[in-house]
Parts: C-alpha cells; structure tokens; sequence
C-alpha cells in the first residue's frame, strides 16, 4: 500500500513553530523543522503562481507549456545532504514524487542563514546529481552510488563535486570532470558563512508561519486550493519562450550515436535551433528536420561540433560565431548573434525571454581552473515580488535533462548573473 505521508502534514504539525538557528562553526544554522515548513512553502508559492495572470502588465503574456507537476499534491521521496569542504552539512536535496509515485522534481535548500534559501529547484524529474552518478559510473567506470555531495562557492558560484574513493568528480555541469582529490582541496572557495541571507529567510519564515490549514474536503491531496494560503510575496511574474516544448538534447544524448565528446556549448546551440525550428517552421524550414530526436539532429550537432573547433574548450564567443554562422548558411540571411558580458536581469534575460528569443548563458569564468564553466539555454524566468526586492530565477535546459525544467536563483532585482549570454535574432 502507498505511504500517505504527505509533505503538507509538515505545514499542519508545524504551524505555530517559532523559529530557531544556533550558531557554531560561523554558520546560522535553521532549524531542521523550520527547513521542512520552507520547502513545503516554495511548492505553494509555485503552484499558486502556474496560472498568475500581471495585473501590473509586467511582462506576463500566457500560462506555463504545462501546469506545475506539484499542483496535485506531492509526497517527499528522499532528502539528501550536501557538505561543504569541512564536513558540515550545508545545504539539502528535497526529491518530491508524485501520488502516483512517480519522480516530481526536487528543492535544493540551503540548511544554514547564510546562503539564500531556495537554490535551484525543478517541477519534473529526478535531480541533476542522480545524472551524474550515472556518467561517472558509465564514463570512468567508478562506483560513486552514496558517495557525499561536496558544495563550493567559486567565485559566487555555487559548483557541486562527488567524492569518489579514489578521485574527486566536478558534477556543477553534465562535462563532469574527474580531478585528483588533492587538486579538489586546492581549490580557491568562498566560505559560505560570509554571506548574510537573514532577511530572504526572514520573509520566508513568516510567510510559512502565516499559512492557513488547508481545506481538503472531498479530497486528501495536500496541495488542491493554494489560495487559501498567504505566499507572502506581494506578486509575482513569469514569462517563456511560446513553443518552447519539453523535449530537448542533454549533454549525453547524441554520445553513442555519433562517438563525439560534444560539450555544452554545442547542445545549448543545437537545443536554439531546434527552438527556433519549432517556433518558426516556415520561416525556419532549412535549420533541421520537423522531427524531434537524436537522429534527425545528429546533423546539426555535427555542424556545431566542426563550427566550435571540435571538443573545445568553447568560448561564448565560439558560440556567437556558430550560432550565426549556422543559421546563416540555412539561409536565414538576418540571423544576427551578439554578446554581453555580465548580463543583467532587466535588460537582458528579461527582453530577450518577453520576446520569445531563448539564450546561451555561460554560467561561470572558470575556464582554466578545475571547474570548466557551464553553458546552458535559458528560456523562461519567475519572479517574486516584496515590496520594492524582486526575487529572480531562471529556467533552463541544463544539459541533465531533456526538459527545460530547472529554476534557479538568479538574485535580487536587477543584478548581473552569470559571466556572458549570447542573443540569437532571426529576423
């Protein structure tokens, strides 16, 4: 028989907690109790955003490609823990199931003051970590099954590792990396103590303790009316490319079909031009074939492959180049690609998603150091807003999944994310 060990008991058994953080180690810590009400609060907070319609007219133009997965209810499958370079547990992977049973996408916490709360989270799947796993275990032919997740912030980057018995795997991107175990404690770190998230969790907090006791009449599942809860942010927005679909390339997909070691650079440009073949298939008839999968596409990839010199590294400005260059010998005359460094909220992610164009985003500047830099497609984004702080995240193709399904913090208001996109225009 099916557990009925819901995550909306936390909200019910929790509801009059007071919140608690000890300190030790330089960290806040949150209390344990106090994570479980967050997490069951950000699933809220998403489904009773899936169908906002902006009354403010700021940027919201339809519905989500599909209601959020969580929008039925959702048991909690497993949680597991994330250190830093010292041990402690720092963060937390919340996976969700359906009531069916099936994967639901996962929370990825932060368990201490210091770092912002929510990190990245995704409405369907397993979580990248399980993905990765899986290619070390096929590619380097080691066994890494619950083996520890290490997290270190590069550079304000947050960049995830496994430690093997042997080796040390850089798992941040679907390029992961075998690196010797001494290299991995060389590496430069911010410690995470040196952050001060106390507000985010503040608001959090207190949104969570003013929820209502949900109304389950004529049904069990947990989450089945969001607006009787408070979310606790005055509005929120959110925007994707129209046509975007679900089904795109990962890092992996084109490995035994072709024998290349393609990296993400060229799966974000081949997912762009899938994207824009989908979205426009009159205009955009000569990018690729109008059917969907590996073999219809190996011969963009291969085009990509030769246009970004081989296996790389791969520059944004490869990718620029590509990316028009591509287009152009289509046929599509105008295409034109450009490049920004440092790309704001705003005028950037913002303009271009409004506008249906998805992007190129290189997600770090750690070309030469252990962690290679990570390219993924960006094609949509939310936002929460309070009072005058705007909450951003980003949903991408992340080159783990075939779905472009994944959120993550892209930080407050207007700030720069990430080390540099590339704009594709067609027309």
């Amino acid at each position: 028989m099916k557990r009925k060990v819901l995550v909306m008991a936390i909200v019910i058994m929790m509801a009059i907690l007071i919140p608690q953080s000890a300190k030790a180690d330089n960290y806040c810590y949150i209390d344990e109790k106090i994570q479980n009400i967050v997490v069951v609060q950000h699933i809220v907070d998403v489904v009773n955003s899936a169908n906002d319609i902006d009354v403010n007219g700021d940027a919201y133009r339809n519905k989500y490609v599909i209601d959020s997965n969580w929008k039925n209810g959702v048991d909690l499958k497993q949680v597991t823990d994330v250190y830093d370079s010292n041990g402690k547990i720092v963060m937390k992977i919340y996976e969700l199931e359906d009531l069916n049973g099936n994967d639901c996408g996962y929370i990825l916490l932060s368990t201490v003051q210091n770092f912002c709360p929510i990190i990245s989270y995704s409405e369907e799947g397993t979580c990248f970590y399980h993905e990765a796993i899986s290619i070390i275990n096929k590619r380097y032919n080691d066994n890494v099954d619950g083996k520890p997740i290490i997290v270190k912030v590069i550079d304000d980057i947050v960049c995830y590792y496994i430690m093997g018995d042997n080796y040390c795997y850089d798992i941040t991107s679907a390029n992961i990396k075998q690196i010797q175990k001494e290299t991995f404690k060389k590496i430069s770190e911010k410690p995470i103590y040196e952050y001060d998230y106390s507000e985010e969790w503040g608001l959090l907090i207190e949104a969570a303790m003013r929820g209502h006791t949900p109304i389950t009449s004529g049904t069990q599942f947990p989450i089945t009316d969001p607006t009787v809860y408070e979310s606790g942010y005055d509005s929120s927005t959110s925007d994707y490319c129209s046509n975007m679909g679900t089904n795109y390339f990962k890092g992996t997909s084109f490995d035994n079909y072709l024998l290349l070691n393609g990296p993400c650079g060229h799966i974000s440009a081949t997912n762009i031009t899938m994207y824009w073949r989908r979205r426009e298939p009159t205009y955009c008839a000569s990018l690729a074939s109008a059917s969907y999968g590996v073999s219809y596409y190996a011969p963009v990839y291969s085009r990509y492959y030769q246009l970004m010199n081989g296996d790389g590294p791969v520059l944004m400005t490869i990718v620029k180049y590509a990316l028009q260059q591509y287009f152009r010998e289509k046929g599509i005359t105008k295409a034109t690609a450009t490049l920004d460094a440092y790309p704001q909220f705003e005028t950037d992610f913002k303009v271009e998603i409004n506008a249906g164009r998805p992007v190129s985003l290189a997600l770090t500047e750690h070309l030469y150091n252990s962690y290679d830099g990570h390219i993924v497609t960006v094609f949509g984004y939310k936002r929460f807003k309070y009072g005058s702080t705007y909450h951003n995240y980003l949903r991408y193709a992340d080159g783990f999944s075939t779905s472009p399904s994944r959120y993550d913090y892209a930080l407050i208001n207007n700030a720069r994310y990430g080390s540099s996109i590339v704009k594709l225009r067609i027309k």
